[in-house]
């Protein structure tokens, strides 16, 4: 399942990036949910949870007809370690 996330996930973001609203939002959703059913911790340190909250901030501001901007675009896949 986190694989299907992932590729919806990447998928979405070329939607937005192609003005497709509609699809954007579709598979964002779906991402989310996929990413969301994974029984098991995420592989390779891939943060899941960040990865479900990128996909509903996205999902959000195409409900409110923002667009958002191409730095957006960019998920952050792994955790990143805390600096001391």
């Amino acid at each position: 399942m986190m694989w299907q996330g992932l590729a919806q996930l990447a998928v979405g973001i070329t939607h937005i990036q192609r003005g497709n609203t509609k699809g954007a939002l579709t598979l964002l959703q779906r991402a989310a949910e996929r990413l969301g059913h994974a029984d098991d911790p995420a592989p390779y340190g891939i943060d899941g949870t960040g990865l479900i909250a990128y996909a509903d901030e996205l999902a959000a501001e195409l409900r409110k007809g923002t667009v958002p901007s191409p730095d957006r675009l960019a998920p952050r896949l792994v955790n990143q370690p805390a600096e001391n």
